[in-house]
């Protein structure tokens, strides 16, 4: 074979072996029901990544509407440590400045907000995690979506 040839072989190998890999960021997001979030009722979702255990960060998006009634929405969000144990981190998500404007991005509609946890995370395989509002009202309504990202080291 030739020059030429060899590497036309050779990327188009790299070329389907990088289209095979499993990406590493992970993104879901949930519609959260239209009459409301309800307290009790936590959005659970299932990281995908290829080690057994993986250090990263996590952030929290939320997508409100212009009628969310509140400046700030607080969130738990538990996952499952090393040892089994639960291991549950609270965040504050700014939702209008203090000087009364919307905080994320968006118009319209819907505004997206995304606030990262503070700390990595230590996240096994096939575990899942769990957001909810801790909001001092049994059912919060003027969200849309609520979803997670995690960015493995």
């Amino acid at each position: 074979m030739s020059l030429k040839t060899d590497f036309i072989i050779a990327l188009l190998s790299i070329l389907v072996l990088s289209a095979c890999s499993e990406p590493k960021d992970y993104t879901e997001f949930h519609h959260l029901p239209d009459g409301g979030w309800c307290f009790g009722q936590p959005e659970t979702f299932n990281p995908e990544h290829q080690d057994s255990i993986s250090t990263g960060e996590l952030s929290v998006t939320i997508r409100h509407t212009s009628s969310f009634p509140y400046e700030s929405l607080s969130l738990e969000v538990v996952s499952q440590g090393v040892n089994g144990s639960r291991v549950a981190d609270t965040i504050h998500v700014p939702i209008i400045d203090r000087y009364g404007n919307w905080t994320g991005s968006g118009s319209g509609a819907y505004i997206q907000v995304e606030t990262q946890l503070q700390s990595k995370i230590n996240h096994i395989k096939d575990r899942s995690i769990e957001v909810r509002h801790i909001m001092k009202v049994d059912t919060l309504r003027g969200l849309d979506i609520v979803g997670i990202k995690y960015i493995p080291d």
